[in-house]
């Protein structure tokens, strides 16, 4: 067995360090998905929710492509002005799991599902979030959900609760993590990767992932064809959560006790992760600037920061607000 161990570790080590072993990665990545994509097929159907087919979706029924604001849960958000949400209203917007809390209703909603065994803390958090999209205005709002399938087995406390007014708008998805390369080959690995997903129609219930929805949802804007992707509360940086401002601890104290967050630990996107269902190859703000650098190449579409104040400002560009 340890003989079995040590030329695993040898073959891992062998596609992770070499470049020219990059078909093997690509035949790997190509196999996990696969196996995503049946997955989604197998829960969807016992669940009752339909697979997102990625190149034949569209996240707003009236607006254009153009520009794509995901929304974040970083304490920049509360730096954004009634003029600012006036002008991503004008646009498409995708709001992250706690998103639901705020008064913004998007015309996407990114919501992930738990892994079994869930914790008490966890369900709450999952009634709350559904009790939040059960108000009036959001269903007569009519947004989407983009739901990330949960690891198996899955039962429906696993997901936060859908309006059943809003069901035929929630698409399960799939997620495989990106090759995991030595830090030299990260750059031109993601690279790879974003040019090969763009350019492929396989795996359509699939999105290359790393851990983080943010990296999910850039990665599906660009393959709908959006020119601008600009990130809010993508701060990824020690700052609260923006539930944690005064004015919301005064309108919704409950978030904080819900949704806490440790004061001055680095973003949990920020750090790899090897566990199994948390694996995180990378440094999630090193994949975005490697996607900005292969964008600026090759590319049309833009990555921009919406705040000074996030640590993606070292790299990205700020989005330039119309006043």
């Amino acid at each position: 067995m340890k003989q079995v161990n040590q030329l695993k570790n040898f073959i891992r080590r062998q596609i992770s360090t070499r470049a020219s072993l990059r078909v093997v990665r690509d035949a790997t990545w190509s196999m996990r998905a696969k196996r995503d994509h049946a997955a989604v097929l197998a829960i969807g159907k016992k669940l009752n929710l339909q697979p997102l087919l990625i190149k034949n979706f569209s996240m707003s029924d009236t607006k254009s492509h153009n520009t794509l604001f995901i929304l974040g849960s970083g304490s920049s958000i509360n730096e954004l002005t009634d003029s600012n949400f006036e002008e991503i209203r004008d646009h498409i917007s995708v709001g992250i799991n706690v998103w639901v809390a705020h008064d913004f209703i998007p015309d996407v909603y990114s919501l992930e599902s738990r892994s079994l065994p869930i914790t008490p803390l966890e369900y709450e958090q999952n009634l709350y979030r559904g009790e939040k999209l059960n108000r009036d205005l959001v269903v007569t709002s009519r947004p989407k959900f983009l739901i990330l399938r949960p690891s198996a087995p899955s039962i429906a406390e696993q997901f936060v609760p859908i309006p059943e007014a809003l069901r035929d708008r929630a698409f399960l998805y799939g997620r495989v993590n990106l090759p995991e390369v030595d830090k030299n080959l990260a750059a031109s690995e993601v690279e790879r990767c974003l040019n090969r997903f763009l350019r492929k129609d396989s795996n359509r219930y699939v999105l290359p992932d790393n851990g983080a929805s943010v990296i999910r949802l850039i990665f599906l804007g660009l393959k709908l064809g959006f020119e601008k992707i600009v990130l809010l509360g993508i701060d990824l940086n020690q700052n609260p959560y923006f539930w944690f401002h005064p004015d919301w601890l005064r309108k919704r104290p409950e978030l904080a006790v819900l949704f806490p967050r440790t004061s001055g630990v680095p973003h949990e996107t920020t750090q790899t992760q090897a566990k199994p269902r948390e694996r995180r190859p990378y440094n999630t703000s090193e994949v975005i600037r490697h996607l900005d650098e292969a964008l600026k190449r090759s590319h049309n579409s833009r990555l921009f920061t919406g705040s000074s104040s996030s640590a993606l400002a070292s790299f990205l560009p700020l989005y330039s607000w119309r006043s």
